[in-house]
């Protein structure tokens, strides 16, 4: 035991002074300007995203109540449930049951504090408040438990190397956004400095990052900050666009002005200010979407680079087959987006296709549907 401690304290030593050392110069070329359109569109048709649509019924042996994460690996759904079904998930392309991980009967690991579910290799659930990695392998087995010398909110493997997104969950760090040395652990560059005065906004964040449909570069973005960033394979980072919210935008010292959590609630609910959330993802023909918090409600946001524009749109329509509404992508990737809903709000909509309903013969007490987005023509 005194062994495992020791090596644990030299690995965070090693791991402090690493990141003393080594923080690179970023790419300083003037980002473009992105005018936010306030006059809202009513909905983007997910038409606009993508060029055909899938239908996927969950098998209802499992009822899924919501969809916290959702990966594509070796042809399968893993899809994490923290709430009501409390579990993580298999299914085939076909929605088949084919796994199943119940947290409430797995003692070996604490899923209450997961913070981020990703892929590299074997599946990786990231618990942000003990900086521990369960490893697990595409049948849902616990491989190990891995504790690292950081916690984190988000990680995303690039270029055998591992991003990190810090917010505000390692305040010893000065940094917000982290490359990492998958072998030693160590930092090898550090971007984005953070005001230690802040307040800590940790917020839930699905896609922070996303790479881009060449997939040559990954994007990223973080709340309170009006800017999205790219990552190239050489790690240098660049600022793409800064969104200009006019004279909505958050004063850039905002959560270093004293706020405390109940008054920033307060502003984030009632406020008339806008700010970018992060939540990246790329249509069919590489525009880039992202999630905003406008006058105390989050929406999306179309950027339209060539007009400088981006469109405010509070949903996302099927207008391939239900005509149901989405209010969030819950994945992308270089081939497709995938939105969902449980059965019987499909069912209860007053907007829904009624040929769609029977077509798939969906019923209240179906288990969630998924809708998958293909970006390439068909």
């Amino acid at each position: 035991m005194k062994l495992n401690s020791l090596i644990l304290v030299f690995g965070l030593v090693l791991f402090i002074s690493c990141k003393s050392k080594s923080e690179k110069i970023q790419n300083n070329t003037a980002p473009l300007k992105v005018i936010a359109n306030f006059e809202e569109e009513k909905a983007l048709p997910i038409s606009d995203l993508g060029n055909s649509i899938q239908i996927v019924k969950l098998d209802p042996e499992i009822t899924i109540g919501k969809i916290d994460r959702i990966i594509t690996a070796h042809d399968h759904y893993y899809i994490l449930d923290l709430g009501y079904a409390s579990g993580l998930f298999k299914f085939d392309k076909q929605g088949s049951l084919k796994g199943k991980l119940l947290f409430d009967l797995d003692q070996k690991f604490d899923f209450n504090s997961i913070t981020d579910f990703y892929y590299d290799g074997n599946l990786i659930l990231h618990d942000g408040n003990k900086g521990i990695n369960c490893v697990l392998d595409r049948d849902l087995n616990i491989i190990e438990q891995k504790r690292l010398p950081f916690k984190a909110n988000s990680l995303r493997n690039f270029e055998n190397k591992l991003l990190i997104f810090n917010n505000y969950l390692q305040r010893d760090w000065n940094y917000d956004l982290l490359v990492i040395n998958k072998k030693d652990l160590t930092v090898e560059a550090s971007y984005i400095p953070v005001n230690p005065d802040d307040y800590g906004f940790h917020y839930d964040s699905r896609f922070t990052f996303n790479m881009n449909n060449e997939g040559n570069q990954v994007y990223f973005s973080k709340a309170f900050n009006d800017t999205i960033y790219s990552i190239d394979k050489d790690f240098q980072l660049s600022r793409i666009f800064t969104i200009d919210f006019k004279d909505k935008k958050v004063d850039k010292n905002y959560l270093g002005s004293g706020i405390n959590a109940l008054d920033l609630l307060t502003s984030m609910r009632n406020g008339d200010f806008y700010f970018t959330k992060g939540e990246l993802h790329f249509t069919a023909a590489n525009e880039l979407l992202m999630k905003i918090l406008k006058e105390g409600k989050y929406m999306n946001m179309l950027i339209k680079e060539k007009e400088l524009n981006g469109v405010i749109f509070p949903v996302f329509v099927d207008n391939f087959k239900s005509n149901y509404s989405f209010h969030d992508i819950l994945y992308s990737d270089q081939e497709k987006l995938i939105f969902g809903a449980s059965s019987e709000l499909l069912y209860n909509n007053e907007q829904i296709n009624p040929s769609f309903l029977n077509t798939y013969t969906i019923h209240p007490d179906d288990n969630f549907i998924l809708f998958i987005v293909n970006k390439e023509a068909s």
